[in-house]
């Protein structure tokens, strides 16, 4: 992205998509493996329906399933990290 010459605000906002993917990721995980998240990102409920998951969509539940135990390492060494109890501490 910075050989393409792209703005600084748009690596940067990039970067902050993936981020927070990548955290509502970590939270389907956590509710996954061990039926509840810190992390704020439960299932909504707004009148009187419950609208299940954390604003990402799969195509369908193995595909949800491969992708997240794909990434279950990543998940349990940043549960295990600095930055995921700090951002348990700022919610």
């Amino acid at each position: 992205m910075i050989s393409n010459r792209m703005s600084e605000a748009n690596i940067r906002n990039r970067f902050k998509d993936w981020l927070w993917r990548f955290i509502r990721k970590a939270a389907a995980y956590e509710e996954l493996a061990y039926g509840e998240t810190a992390l704020g990102f439960g299932a909504l409920e707004e009148e009187g329906f419950v609208v299940g998951g954390h604003g990402l969509v799969w195509g369908d539940e193995g595909s949800k399933l491969k992708e997240l135990s794909a990434s279950q390492m990543r998940f349990e060494g940043w549960r295990n990290g600095v930055s995921y109890h700090y951002l348990l501490k700022v919610q």
